[in-house]
């Protein structure tokens, strides 16, 4: 349907090349959280994450294969989800810069003052940057990234949300040619029949022709008679018997001939 697009292409597109991104980004996810040394229930949580952003893609592919907008669904509640995780990162970054106690800035901080992990610690200290201007800094470049993330988001959601009424209104359209007529259905006014027959008794049938006792002798029919006249008409005096002239060659000489 050509209501139904998403930039320069129609939104089937669309939802096919994010959701080929999706799982490319599933896959590289997957495979780095399994050459990374962490704690095992984090490991377990990001995996469990990641496997569940590969299946919402293969299941765009699966709904437009089958015309069926039900397998859109698992995309789309994903995608509410990073959003709603997105609006809050994003309110951490923004409240990290006006204040010291966001959990931003306390990460952070801890990580400066980490005496196992120097890395941030030497980095400020070769750029000439204090730690209050290092977390305004960074927090004002997640707040930005946050922000851009979220409307990235929004307008995968609203693809693949396109995507699914698109599959619906082609089955609903579908649903209209091929509607079966409705079932009749009996009115209350009809009163059902008190009794039924037994199921086990077996009907006597019903005479469809008069039955006649075998010492009776069947009914007479008048019928047409049968009796012909055996003597001749009279002849008419207006029409001439010609039969003796008939076999007369002198007659049939001297007759007309039309």
């Amino acid at each position: 349907m050509t209501r139904y697009r998403c930039c320069c292409c129609p939104v089937s597109v669309g939802s096919r090349v994010l959701a080929i991104l999706m799982a490319i980004g599933a896959l590289g996810g997957l495979i780095a959280n399994a050459w990374e040394y962490q704690v095992w229930y984090n490991w377990l949580i990001s995996s469990i994450i990641l496997l569940a952003y590969l299946f919402a893609a293969i299941m765009v592919f699966t709904a437009l294969k089958k015309s069926n907008p039900m397998f859109m669904l698992p995309i789309l509640v994903i995608t509410v989800l990073s959003e709603i995780g997105g609006l809050v990162y994003f309110g951490f970054a923004v409240a990290a810069c006006f204040t010291d106690n966001s959990p931003i800035a306390q990460y952070l901080t801890n990580w400066f003052y980490d005496p196992s992990n120097p890395s941030l610690r030497k980095l400020l200290i070769d750029l000439d940057i204090s730690l209050e201007d290092y977390i305004r800094y960074y927090s004002i470049t997640l707040a930005v990234s946050f922000f851009i993330a979220l409307l990235l988001m929004i307008w995968v959601f609203i693809t693949h949300f396109n995507t699914y009424r698109m599959l619906k209104d082609r089955l609903r359209h579908c649903h209209h040619q091929h509607q079966t007529p409705a079932v009749q259905v009996v009115p209350t006014a009809y009163a059902y029949p008190s009794t039924y027959p037994s199921p086990t008794a077996a009907p006597a049938p019903a005479p469809m022709y008069p039955v006649v006792a075998p010492s009776q002798a069947p009914p007479s029919y008048p019928g047409p008679s049968t009796a012909y006249p055996t003597a001749q008409p009279a002849a008419n005096p207006a029409y001439p018997d010609l039969s003796a002239y008939a076999n007369d060659p002198t007659v049939a000489k001297t007759q007309p001939r039309f």
